[in-house]
């Protein structure tokens, strides 16, 4: 995987994740269970089934 393509990746994951989490990380108080749908998003951007949504 190329440099300027898991900047990509890394971008867009942060995005979604911010938008999906927004109320959880706006009171963080270290309790991570909240996110362990993050599975997912990893699966999203990094998975290879999906890398040509990304253009990877």
């Amino acid at each position: 995987m190329d440099l300027p393509i898991l900047i990509k990746k890394l971008d867009a994951l942060s995005k979604d994740f911010g938008t999906k989490f927004e109320k959880e990380l706006k009171s963080f108080v270290g309790h991570v269970s909240p996110f362990e749908d993050t599975k997912y998003f990893v699966e999203k951007y990094f998975n290879q089934k999906y890398s040509a949504l990304f253009g990877a």
